[in-house]
C-alpha cells in the first residue's frame, strides 16, 4: 500500500462517528455547493482527497453526484477495474482506490466510497472494506464479502486509483 493510499483511508475512517452526519460537516465536505437532496457522497470523497493532498474537482459536478466524479476520475487517473467487468481480479484492489458503482435498488443513482482494506477475514471469508459518505446518513465503514463485492460490481463505473498528488 503506498504512504499516500494509508493516508487517504485514515483520513476518511477518521470521519467515522456512528451516528448521522451533522449538517454542518456536511456542508464542509460539499464545499459550498450542498443543497437540501443532494447526496454527498462524492462531497466527502473529494474532501477527503483534497485533505489527502491529491487532485481532485474543485467544484461543480464531481462534488455533487457519484457519476460526474466518476467520469473525473476515469479522464484523470483511468481505470484499475474498467466496465464491464463482471467478474474482474479483485488481487488488483488496494487501500485508498476508489469504487463508483451503481446502486441497483435505487435505479439511475450512483455511490462511490474508498477502499479501507481488502481481503481482511469476515464471517463469511475474505471481506473489502469500504469508507462512505451518505451512507444511511452518515459516513461509515461497510463489511463486503468478496460476493457481496462482487454482487455490487454489476452495476460498476470503475476502480480508480488516485495518482497525482497535488505538489
Amino acid at each position: 500500500m503506498s504512504a499516500q493510499g494509508n493516508y487517504l483511508t485514515e483520513i476518511a475512517g477518521s470521519q467515522i462517528a456512528g451516528k448521522p452526519t451533522e449538517l454542518a460537516k456536511i456542508k464542509r465536505y460539499m464545499a459550498g455547493e450542498w443543497a437540501p437532496g443532494v447526496n454527498w457522497c462524492a462531497g466527502f470523497l473529494v474532501w477527503c482527497l483534497l485533505t489527502a493532498g491529491y487532485a481532485a474537482p474543485a467544484a461543480g459536478a464531481p462534488r455533487r453526484g457519484a457519476r460526474a466524479l466518476a467520469k473525473w476520475l476515469a479522464s484523470e487517473n483511468g481505470w484499475v477495474i474498467a466496465p464491464p467487468a463482471c467478474n474482474p481480479d479483485l488481487s488488483v484492489l488496494r487501500p485508498g482506490d476508489i469504487v463508483c458503482w451503481r446502486r441497483v435498488r435505487f435505479g439511475w443513482q450512483c455511490h462511490v466510497a474508498i477502499i479501507e482494506d481488502v481481503g481482511v477475514m469476515g464471517p463469511l471469508g475474505p471481506t473489502v472494506i469500504v469508507v462512505g459518505g451518505n451512507e444511511s446518513g452518515q459516513v461509515r465503514r461497510s463489511w463486503l464479502s468478496l460476493p457481496s463485492f462482487r454482487e455490487r460490481l454489476y452495476g460498476l463505473y470503475g476502480v480508480a486509483r488516485p495518482q497525482r498528488v497535488v505538489a
